[in-house]
């Protein structure tokens, strides 16, 4: 079973709680909580996750309490418009928000129309019934072409090598040093790095091999070469080593309680700030650069990814550290952040005419000071002449 850093279960009893407790109608609320329980079985689509589910819930919940008077069997394509707007013209939602609230949208009332139909009241009804099972999205959604944006940042918000060895130089704690040198070399995504288990790790003579489990890997092996003594270090200091089934990363405030708790993603966020402050305070002293970027768990594995594409690390290799498969287009992605190939070409053609100038003035210098002892030579002779 796999830790979760992100206490999903809990996230979604909370989402519950928060729906049971809306001023929404009792009607709208009982709908959210069937479209709950199906997305948990299956029904009608999809087997979802608590992660999954709490985030649909939650921007139903959203849209529903902006127009809490509407009864949503009744809802309509002038209402769903309203509340895409609404969301487009909040100042709080990225362009991520405005594309998970769309799809949610479309998702729960696409459900609805599968599960319930158009009541009888519901303006050309039987028309739209029989149109149900004909389309995939129903009429007053299928205008929705949710736009996944580029989750990519610019080349300039990735940290840079220099930067990077500032933060890991500022962790202190073997646990710290461990998380973010391993992070570095192999640029995880921080749910499958944060919910490693002592088990998971195997230390041999090129390092340690992770056995790596998050949202495209299951149970499978990444390696660890420059950083694995910073990891060795960590777990022969765990005072849980003995045990293969403790985490890795365990929450150090828990441990005086003898709980065996596994950093939560909140706290893993919080390591990665105290570093920065850590360093930019130290900055102030020794006169380094301070670190202006925001530093997370994700912004290590932009670093990690262009930094193998500037490196010439072979494309099969960058693929299993990451966990993407062979046809994944991500490796073109980020290529194309750390634009290796546009700068080799322009410094393969400077160093050319960098080359050209220096045998051009060569040559000239030769020509130079061949002509100055020809004529030297001349003037001698008639000299002699004389």
């Amino acid at each position: 079973m796999t830790l979760d850093i992100y206490n999903h279960d809990h996230n979604l009893q909370k989402s519950i709680q928060k729906i049971e407790k809306s001023p929404i109608f009792q009607v709208n609320k009982d709908l959210l909580l069937e479209y709950k329980d199906d997305c948990a079985t299956g029904w009608g689509g999809a087997k979802l996750g608590a992660a999954r589910i709490a985030k649909h819930m939650g921007s139903i919940r959203i849209y529903m309490e902006m127009k809490p008077e509407l009864d949503w069997s009744m809802i309509s394509k002038a209402d769903v418009k309203f509340l895409l707007n609404r969301i487009i013209q909040d100042p709080k939602k990225n362009k991520w928000a405005e594309y998970d609230y769309a799809s949610s949208l479309r998702k729960f009332i696409t459900w609805m129309r599968k599960e319930k139909g158009y009541p009888e009241n519901y303006p050309d009804h039987d028309r739209l019934n029989k149109t149900i099972s004909l389309l995939k999205y129903p009429e007053e959604v299928a205008g929705i072409k949710p736009c996944r944006p580029n989750g990519l940042p610019a080349a300039e918000d990735i940290p840079t090598y220099q930067e990077i060895r500032y933060i890991c130089d500022a962790a202190i704690h073997p646990r710290d040093k461990a998380f973010v040198e391993g992070a570095a070399e192999l640029g995880p995504r921080v749910g499958g790095w944060g919910s490693r288990q002592i088990k998971h790790i195997i230390f041999d003579n090129l390092g340690a091999r992770i056995t790596m489990t998050d949202k495209t890997m299951n149970n499978e092996p990444v390696r660890l070469i420059t950083s694995s003594s910073y990891l060795r270090q960590w777990l022969d200091l765990h005072p849980f080593s003995g045990n293969p089934e403790a985490p890795v990363w365990i929450d150090l405030q828990k441990i005086k309680s003898g709980h065996q708790q596994v950093m939560s993603h909140s706290a893993i966020l919080r390591m990665f700030d105290r570093l920065k402050e850590r360093h930019n305070k130290n900055a102030e002293i020794t006169g380094k650069p301070v670190i202006t970027k925001k530093i997370t768990p994700h912004r290590f594995r932009y670093f990690a990814q262009t930094r193998d594409e500037k490196d010439g690390v072979p494309r099969s290799v960058m693929c299993r550290q990451r966990g993407w498969s062979e046809q994944s287009r991500q490796p073109e992605r980020y290529a194309r952040i750390a634009n290796t190939r546009v700068d080799e070409y322009y410094a393969d053609m400077d160093m050319l005419k960098r080359s050209f100038i220096t045998r051009s003035m060569t040559l000239s210098i030769i020509k130079d000071y061949v002509l100055y002892l020809l004529k030297l030579i001349i003037k001698t002779n008639i000299y002699n002449t004389w």
